[in-house]
């Protein structure tokens, strides 16, 4: 007689894992090949006979630990952290065959040829489902690398133009709002002061930002060459006092400004956690 069995557990567990629920939809799409389901066998005298589910044995010795050890190696090349995935997978999966809610009884338990046939059959069904969705998510991920790879060279680029751009100017923060002449008397006094009355002239003096009340917007100089630009910047605190409560700095982008955000506060927190011998060191101009 032909062995006959019944796949355990239809209720079992779906990951959202798309290649595990290809996976245990085949397994269930295929169920029909094993047998259909039987009756409680009974012996000559009527009474139950549960045999061993030999079938869950078969299919675990030689189809589970095999096939996700091959899976487990395939997805170490592939992602980082597929493995994991792939432990999470057998786990559930062999749960669900080795605690199945529905017994798996074989009428003939002595002769299981044609069973691991069967599920030797199932195993490479299974082995070359996985290989076609591991091929397919390399050509994914290769096509998302290419474009990320782009992306990103044309974002460091863009950074890049922008630093050498802002390289010529330097920033005064906190001069009372006035008109631009004075604003440019203002500069040159300041530059006179640091660089000595043979500095170089700067481009154009101007505001920069919208207006607020009770706040100044910041001032740009922007000089012909960065050059000029760092030689103010490197003797900035030659200033006279009466511009002592001025802030010079660079003129940074917004993502140095972010980098340099984060910075302060990495900083006040480590400071508040008893690290008071660190501080930001800038790089010297």
């Amino acid at each position: 007689m032909t062995n006959e069995a019944v796949m355990a557990n239809d209720s079992a567990h779906f990951l959202s894992d798309a290649l595990v629920k290809a996976t245990w939809t085949t397994i269930r799409s295929i169920q029909p090949t094993f047998g259909l389901r039987l009756a409680e066998p009974r012996n000559d005298d009527g009474d139950i006979v549960s045999f061993v589910p030999f079938g869950v044995r078969i299919f675990g010795d030689f189809g589970m630990m095999e096939l996700w050890r091959y899976l487990k190696f395939k997805g170490n090349g592939v992602l980082s952290g597929f493995a994991s995935d792939l432990d999470t997978v057998q786990r559930i999966l062999l749960q669900n065959f080795n605690t199945p809610t529905e017994t798996v009884f074989f009428q003939e338990p002595s002769t299981c040829g044609d069973t691991e046939d069967k599920f030797g059959q199932l195993k490479q069904f299974m082995t070359d489902l996985v290989e076609t969705k591991l091929v397919a998510l390399e050509e994914k991920l290769s096509i998302m690398d290419k474009r990320d790879s782009c992306a990103s060279f044309e974002e460091v680029v863009s950074e890049a133009m922008e630093r050498i751009k802002r390289s010529n100017n330097v920033i005064i923060c906190k001069v009372p709002e006035s008109s631009p002449d004075t604003d440019n008397t203002i500069v040159a006094e300041i530059l006179a002061d640091v660089r000595g009355p043979d500095h170089a002239k700067p481009l154009w003096v101007r505001r920069i930002g919208k207006r607020r009340a009770n706040a100044s917007r910041m001032i740009k100089v922007s000089f012909s060459n960065p050059d000029a630009a760092r030689s103010v910047l490197r003797k900035k605190n030659l200033a006279g006092s009466r511009f002592s409560q001025y802030i010079i700095r660079d003129d940074q982008t917004p993502k140095q400004e972010e980098h340099l955000k984060k910075l302060h506060e990495e900083l006040e927190q480590r400071q508040e956690s008893g690290e008071n011998d660190i501080t930001i060191r800038y790089l010297s101009l």
